[in-house]
């Protein structure tokens, strides 16, 4: 096995035997910084994939091992220019935009690769939203073309033509054997791609949908060059590590997903990409590829351990706000280093632990600040904090968002000043390092889902026998936060005894599964706020255990103790 320990990390880059202390460590870090600001980045995607070719070639770029589709890197840049024309010949160009609802697999890719050529832009659609959640993003990122998986047609299907915004004829299927389903389509057009037009860097590649603080999911404009200059970072930042083979445990409609799609084209790596993700049967895939790096969540972490976990070819997990307690213990189960970093849709990435970082784990911190980053951080007036006080974390980068689509009121509460707010709270140590201390905005992390409370609530409201709703996160050990809510019911509501899972039931209509509550408390009134909002830290105040006292929906029984 080829293996990268922790040790060698710090030898590599100290050149000395004793790992450096975090001073060190920080010191080195900017000397790293400021050498990948230098490395020369593609200016869009397409250049990225024209460079991958050159380099790579013959070599496997993708494996959509559950789908039997392999391809390399030059049948990726073949897939990407023939996905070009094929959308060129529906009328789309520069500007356009184009929303998938399709399984992993290489049309994916290819088609959001084409897209880049063009100057047009992705919009990926979560294969667990509703027909209310499809309508939504399909009006809000003004998508002109709509491919779909036939096991979503369904939804298309529940769209009132008033809500409707893509022309039916403008809706095209993937994957169902029809002469005019997706794929075929793209397998006949021509592998010579023209260019009409000059793509720029900061020409819009995605409107990726995020949850919204305030209700629907909103669509983050995405730039070319948001994912040239992630793909540069990361590939730069991992350069020290062999990384061959990488597999994405993820759904391509996140950001992750393309992400790690992006850095593999950047490091000649092979991009291993599951139909669904999988707790049981992760590392299998790890030990049956040989994989040398993922992206860890802490659901993986919750399967039992086993004699042999350690016996892969991992070298480097990266990990997103895992229990600092259990740091070192996951380095220990799977033999490799793991390293902490900080993003978001918004912004990808912000903070990177370095990789000579050993000093730092079990810290809790994100790390320092990434290439091509500003960062501050700021009281609720914009002024900068002391260092070591906790302030709200606002970055800058010519690589963030350019906004939220067509949500002006979202954008300018989010960037002010060419700054970008992340509603998330840090503090950062005496050698920089910053670590995560609270959330700004009212959000809950289920799964690595981000869900919006106030979402939630609008939906809760919107049934007939409630009143009002207040959702808040309940610690779970295995998914990190689980979604409770407090119901105030209409006065007639009460009489009629409403049971918990019939609301319940009215939500699995209205949300995807991820965001619907599994835990469900009634009360007589909520405490209010002087600005008439549902206080919170009051209602859940004295309340050790969130769970007593409530209906859950996983065990279908209410929990009195």
């Amino acid at each position: 096995m080829s293996r990268t320990n922790t040790q060698d990390l710090a030898h590599s880059v100290s050149g000395s035997a004793t790992p450096p202390d975090k001073y060190e460590v920080a010191r080195q870090w900017e000397q790293v910084r400021a050498t990948i600001e230098a490395v020369e980045t593609p200016e869009n995607m397409g250049a990225l994939v024209d460079r991958a070719e050159r380099l790579y070639g013959q070599h496997l770029a993708w494996s959509f091992f559950e789908r039997g589709e392999q391809l390399t890197f030059s049948e990726v840049a073949i897939a990407s220019r023939k996905a070009a024309n094929a959308l060129r010949s529906q009328g789309i160009a520069r500007g356009s935009r184009v929303a998938m609802m399709v399984p992993n697999s290489a049309i994916y890719l290819s088609t959001w690769l084409g897209l880049a050529r063009l100057g047009a832009a992705l919009v990926p659609v979560n294969g667990r939203y509703t027909s209310r959640e499809l309508a939504h993003v399909l009006k809000t990122s003004g998508a002109e073309m709509l491919i779909i998986d036939p096991e979503f047609r369904p939804l298309v299907d529940e769209i009132a033509d008033a809500d409707l915004t893509v022309p039916r004829d403008g809706i095209l299927l993937s994957a169902n054997g029809d002469e005019e389903c997706w794929e075929r389509i793209v397998d006949t057009a021509s592998d010579e791609f023209t260019p009409s037009v000059e793509v720029h860097g900061d020409d819009i590649l995605n409107v990726q949908f995020t949850s919204g603080t305030t209700g629907f999911p909103k669509g983050c404009l995405l730039p070319q060059r948001y994912w040239t200059n992630a793909a540069v970072t990361w590939g730069e930042y991992t350069a020290g590590v062999t990384i061959d083979r990488f597999l994405c445990n993820q759904m391509l409609f996140y950001v992750d997903g393309q992400f790690n799609a992006a850095f593999c084209l950047y490091r000649g790596a092979t991009f291993y990409c599951c139909a669904k993700p999988s707790s049981s049967r992760f590392l299998g895939w790890v030990r049956d590829f040989r994989i040398n790096s993922v992206f860890y969540f802490d659901p993986l972490f919750k399967a039992p351990p086993t004699e042999n976990d350690a016996a892969n070819d991992l070298n480097l997990l990266h990990i997103f706000g895992f229990n600092p307690s259990r740091h070192q213990e996951l380095q220990e189960r799977y033999g490799a280093p793991a390293r902490e970093s900080f993003g978001m849709s918004e912004f990808a990435p912000s903070l990177l632990m370095p990789l000579d970082a050993d000093v730092m784990v079990g810290s809790g911190s994100c790390g320092l600040l990434a290439p091509f980053t500003e960062a501050r951080l700021v009281d609720d007036q914009g002024n900068d904090v002391e260092r070591g006080a906790k302030g709200e974390l606002v970055v800058r980068s010519p690589a963030m968002m350019k906004g939220y689509v067509n949500n002006p009121e979202a954008t300018a509460e989010t960037l002010k000043d060419g700054w970008l707010h992340t509603g998330d709270l840090f503090r950062q140590d005496d050698a920089g390092f910053f670590y995560i201390v609270g959330r700004k905005k009212d959000m809950i992390r289920r799964n690595a889902e981000n869900v919006a409370c106030a979402e939630v609530e609008a939906v809760l409201r919107l049934h007939p026998q409630v009143l009002e709703a207040a959702v808040v996160a309940v610690p779970d050990e295995v998914m990190g936060e689980e979604i409770k809510a407090y119901l105030q019911l209409r006065p007639d509501a009460v009489s009629q005894r409403t049971e918990p899972a019939m609301v319940l039931a009215f939500c699995s209509d209205h949300l995807a599964s991820f965001k619907i509550p599994r835990y469900v408390a009634f009360v007589d009134a909520f405490p209010m706020t002087e600005s008439a909002r549902v206080a919170k830290k009051e209602l859940i105040k004295g309340s050790p255990d969130l769970r007593v006292g409530a209906y859950d929906r996983v065990a279908g029984q209410w929990i009195t103790s």
